[in-house]
């Protein structure tokens, strides 16, 4: 008689662990709409989510204990992605005295997006910085999405803020 349990047990394992928040295990994620803006994100239901009109800010999602957070900006531009880019690079090192660690281009669901990761340090503690820049050149607007927690925190936390941002869905551009 062959044995067919541990084939079953190595697939769900597979399954299981292809499986992510954003798209996979039934009841562990909640999907957040600004209809008003025309975007929407998946989100850890654990996590929570609200409208945060302030500035250009008009969202954000928080972790549980409150030490990381994700915010939703929307901003209008007039040049070119690549000096966007540049000049929001500098103004990251020279605002928040942060160091740029990794610097990668990237398709969201067809949105071309610049992935930007840097260490910062505020009142003595090192801090992770992650920031999403989604181009949406048909209305001259820019989301940005702006992330961080404490370094320490990095390694468990940089994966789900990694996954709500590139979960980023443009419902409607005109509304940006």
């Amino acid at each position: 008689m062959i044995r067919t349990y541990p084939l079953f047990l190595l697939f769900c394992i597979l399954s299981c662990a292809t499986r992510i928040f954003a798209g996979g295990i039934p009841g562990t994620s909640a999907t957040f709409i600004d209809s008003e803006h025309g975007y929407s994100f998946t989100y850890p239901k654990q996590w929570q989510a609200r409208l945060y009109r302030s500035g250009i800010v008009v969202s954000e999602v928080n972790s549980p204990n409150g030490h990381a957070g994700v915010q939703f900006r929307i901003i209008k531009y007039n040049i070119t992605d690549k000096t966007f880019t540049a000049n929001y690079i500098n103004a990251i090192e020279d605002d928040l005295s942060a160091r740029l660690l990794t610097q990668s281009q990237d398709k969201i669901h067809g949105r071309q997006c610049i992935e930007l990761s840097f260490q910062a340090q505020r009142g003595g503690s090192q801090y992770y910085l992650y920031q999403l820049l989604c181009f949406i050149p048909e209305v001259s607007k820019l989301i940005i999405i702006q992330a961080g927690c404490k370094a320490a925190e990095k390694a468990a936390v940089a994966p789900i803020i990694h996954q709500i941002s590139k979960s980023l869905v443009v419902l409607d551009p005109e509304k940006l």
